[in-house]
């Protein structure tokens, strides 16, 4: 997964949402719970609890890759596919899912066929074989299972036209054989039994009656067998064989004078067929004598659909890119033409007795539904088509930009979750098997995106976009976004594509993650500069990096560069993230973190740049010093999740992930039961404070807005959510009195991060008696009782002969906390012995990760409440709190949160 998009501001940032339920201002009404209605999202639909607005749609997308789907008869329901183990139904004119059909012990849905009368399901899935299904109950009819299921597995399913017979292929590896078999739909009893001279995409067409059985497809030739320059024997290649249902005879097998036959449908008397092949032909063949009676052009592109109207005088076909045409039957003549995109990937054609013809086609996961002839759009197209990458918020809060692995950038008005502006960025040029073609790639594993971004990140000043391709070819493409257009190539060729980008926040240059190292150009030049070499380790496998995975990201002061690598260990093949952190000026490596998460979503460092969070194999996420990569703490989420991205809050508060507890295979997938959120940890308490649930797939990527008081998600599920961090969209609020904010102020000293950030977002709706309660109960940190000289003293005791001694100061030192590291550093600069010097380093070490106590923990959200209210009087309290010990906690956080009011 890429690097979360760089902020058209630098770093990670944001925006303030024009919403009424975000008004914070001293004192003003909250809404009560009686008053709260759910909300919804521009739709109609409605929004998850905590989400406040929905950019994109839910609607003609179904949580993950559409990797089938299928238009009934009528053209009324949709029936979809999506890589789990159920099918969905949905109402097609609006593109809402109106139920699911499970399949007990399925997975991976590969194809979906409707009956001809609309009654009845076909399912095809590696686990259970066919199903056939009533629709919409989903009560199973019969079931096909090939025998030795281990060996065989079913490739294509085909109704006859009366609805009474299915065909499907079987293809056996082990053995090498491939057959064609009808059953009959109402028992699922095997009628016929067919094998058929090829051996690769077998598909089959049964008569109107279920009488006669077409069989083609494939073949790749066995050693020493004759091919030609496309791979195929031209013999088996461009053979059609009809068969004989009742006993399985061969009664014709037809040789065109093209390969590559696409597809073949019986017209409804059977007197003819009608044959797609070559790149652009198609044929009408007299059924008894097998001659041909016609040939005429079609267009270019593979024909993935064929099929004639229910009077028989039209003949309707539907190419791989969406092109849909017809004929009059019986002469020839053309009659509509509705063009298709390279990007798209048709799926079905229903051909309803109104005379429509309505194309069920996709582009990523979205479906569209379109009537063909008109060249109409049935199905809004909003928003993202397939994954979300990345995500941006303008620094002027009003926008948010957000780039998908379907090439297009939205720019989206926050306050009214409309899409302002969108632009398409697409590298259709380079075919991800070699060389360059100006068509359509078919490549289903992919859904139809051969030219679809891999990898994205936007420049600081939000003028260039930098794209990468998804197979990983080897170079960064760069685009002005002013005018959306290309503007120059970097090379990046190292072993694989550069996986992840990240520009410096201010604009200047840009880092991409290759196999060797960092690479980074200058912006303005287009200069390669020095690369950030990764060291080789004997023990690892280092060619992992490139299109495999990675991470990258910039401090905030851009002086700061952190860089995930993929690696496997020789021995034992486990796989892992190896994380080099420099400082940029003079290449300088900080230090190297061993065994992170493999294939990790993103590294965040924090808005000061003194912490970076790094997703580990373990399943957690470790906090570094950013200045010596020191660690400084643990976020547990858990063993049974993965972390697909990170960001800290513009406070540095926070720190939110997208979590799933799976790994989704290919990515964009869903597994069964696998659960999504977005996790937010409270840094002081190293505790998850709240969690957002919603999104139907992984979440690619997340930004806070400035204020810290929204949060965006990005998902593979195509969607963007909003959501609200100051519970002011809550239904839970309530008025509050003396006892509530005693009891709240208890609350704030727990170790558990959820209950005190309950209180908190009570507090901030209830600014007015929150700051009076504060006012009594915060005052300026004194002064530690320890004087100077014995703080000196336990320091030198450090040194001191008797173990006993050491320990004990060790102890003492420990306790005191900031009183002592104070004193502890000062040592450091005057240069002590190397044992002395090893020993206060670990004690800072330890200092530095210490847990924060009870009181620091309450002084610490007492302090964030005050700052998120932010009024004068607010201020005020943080001014005198800031005049306190130096070294308090206290003290500390309340100078932090002054000089982020004052910018």
């Amino acid at each position: 997964m890429t690097t979360v998009l760089r902020s058209l501001c630098p770093a990670v940032c944001c925006i303030f949402i024009v919403n009424p339920l975000h008004s914070q201002a001293s004192g003003e009404p909250r809404q009560t719970p009686e008053a709260v209605k759910p909300l919804l999202d521009e739709q109609g639909d409605a929004l998850p609890d905590g989400a406040i607005r929905r950019l994109g749609s839910t609607r003609y997308r179904f949580g993950g890759n559409v990797t089938t789907a299928a238009l009934s008869p009528d053209g009324k329901t949709l029936a979809i596919g999506t890589g789990m183990d159920f099918v969905v139904l949905a109402d097609a004119a609006s593109g809402r899912e109106t139920g699911k059909i499970r399949i007990p012990g399925g997975f991976g849905i590969q194809n979906v066929v409707f009956s001809p009368d609309g009654k009845a399901l076909a399912i095809l899935g590696y686990g259970p074989g066919i199903r056939l299904v009533e629709v919409p109950s989903g009560k199973q009819i019969a079931q096909v299972q090939p025998q030795n299921q281990q060996n065989m597995r079913a490739a294509w399913l085909v109704f006859a036209g009366d609805g009474k017979t299915v065909s499907g292929s079987i293809e056996n590896f082990n053995q090498n054989k491939f057959s064609v078999h009808v059953w009959e739909a109402a028992s699922g009893k095997e009628t016929a039994k067919v094998e058929v001279v090829q051996n690769n995409q077998i598909k089959s067409a049964l008569s109107h009656d279920g009488a006669l059985l077409a069989t083609w497809g494939y073949y790749n030739p066995r050693p020493n067998e004759l091919m030609n320059a496309n791979g195929n024997t031209p013999e088996h290649g461009r053979t059609i064989q009809i068969w004989q249902v009742k006993d399985a005879k061969e009664i014709h097998k037809i040789k065109l004078d093209r390969q590559n036959i696409s597809h073949v449908a019986f017209a409804p008397d059977s007197k003819t067929f009608a044959v797609a092949s070559g790149v652009a032909s198609f044929h009408i063949i007299e059924t008894a004598s097998g001659k041909e009676l016609r040939k005429f052009a079609g267009r270019r592109g593979q024909v993935s659909h064929l099929a004639y109207t229910n009077d028989g005088k039209t003949l309707v076909a539907g190419g791989m890119d969406g092109t849909v045409q017809s004929w009059e039957a019986k002469t020839g003549k053309r009659l509509s033409l509705s063009e298709g995109a390279p990007w798209i990937r048709l799926f079905s054609l229903a051909l309803p007795k109104t005379g429509e013809i309505l194309a069920l086609t996709s582009q990523g996961q979205a479906l569209e539904l379109r009537e063909a002839v008109a060249g109409k759009s049935l199905a809004p197209m909003l928003g993202h088509h397939y994954w979300v990458r990345s995500l941006a918020f303008a620094a002027d809060g009003k926008t948010l930009v957000s780039a998908g692995a379907d090439g297009k950038i939205c720019w989206w008005d926050v306050a009214t979750g409309k899409e302002t502006r969108t632009l398409a960025v697409r590298d259709d040029g380079y075919s991800p098997y070699g060389g360059y073609t100006s068509g359509y790639t078919p490549y289903s594993g992919h859904n139809g995106f051969p030219g679809r971004i891999g990898m994205s990140a936007i420049s600081g000043n939000g003028r260039f976009l930098a794209t990468g391709n998804e197979y990983g070819m080897n170079s960064v493409r760069m685009w002005d976004l002013t005018t959306g257009k290309a503007m120059c190539d970097f090379d990046a060729v190292r072993n694989n594509g550069p996986s992840s980008f990240a520009f410096s926040p201010d604009g200047s240059r840009l880092a991409a993650l290759g196999n060797n190292g960092v690479l980074l150009w200058d912006v303005t030049s287009g200069e390669e500069l020095p690369t950030l070499p990764f060291k080789r380790d004997p023990k690892m496998n280092n060619n992992m990096g490139g299109s495999n995975g990675g991470s990258l990201a910039f401090s905030l002061n851009g002086k700061r560069l952190a860089a995930a690598h993929n690696y496997y260990e020789r021995n034992t093949g486990q796989q892992y993230s190896e994380v080099y952190l420099w400082q940029v000026e003079g290449a300088k490596e900080v230090r190297k973190i061993d065994k992170a998460f493999y294939n990790m979503g993103s590294l965040a460092f924090s808005p000061d740049g003194e912490t970076l969070a790094i997703p580990m194999q373990d399943r957690t996420v470790l906090l570094v010093k950013g200045s010596t990569g020191k660690e400084a703490g643990r976020l547990d989420a858990g063993n049974n999740n993965f972390f697909q991205t990170l960001v800290f809050s513009p406070d540095g508060r926070t720190l939110a992930a997208g979590l799933n507890n799976t790994i989704s295979y290919p990515a964009g997938s869903m597994q069964p039961n696998q659960k999504v959120r977005v996790a937010i940890w409270e840094i002081a308490s190293s505790q998850i404070r709240r969690e957002f649930t919603g999104h139907q797939n992984t979440i690619g990527a997340l930004a806070f807005s400035p204020d810290g008081k929204t949060l965006a998600s990005g998902s593979f599920d195509t969607t963007i959510l909003l959501w609200d961090l100051t519970g002011a969209a809550s239904d839970k609020l309530s008025s509050m009195g003396a006892e509530d904010l005693e009891r709240i102020w208890a609350d704030l000293s727990q170790k558990d991060a959820k209950t005190p950030y309950e209180g908190l977002v009570r507090m901030l709706a209830h600014a007015e008696p929150t700051l009076d309660f504060l006012r009594k109960n915060l005052t300026p940190a004194k002064a530690s009782e320890v004087s100077v000289q014995e703080v000196d003293k336990l320091v030198g005791d450090l040194d001191a002969e008797k173990f006993l001694v050491r320990a004990k100061a060790t102890k003492t030192l420990e306790h005191l906390g900031p009183v002592a590291a104070e004193a502890l550093k000062n040592v450091l600069k005057g240069q002590p012995n190397l044992e002395q010097q090893r020993r206060i380093e670990l004690l800072l070490e330890k200092l530095e990760r210490a847990v924060l106590t009870s009181d620091e923990l309450r002084a610490v959200r007492a302090v964030e409440a005050l700052e998120k209210i932010g009024t004068q009087p607010a201020r005020e309290l943080l001014q005198t709190l800031s005049t306190g010990a130096a070294h308090a906690k206290l003290t500390q956080e309340a100078k932090t949160a002054l000089d982020r009011l004052a910018h």
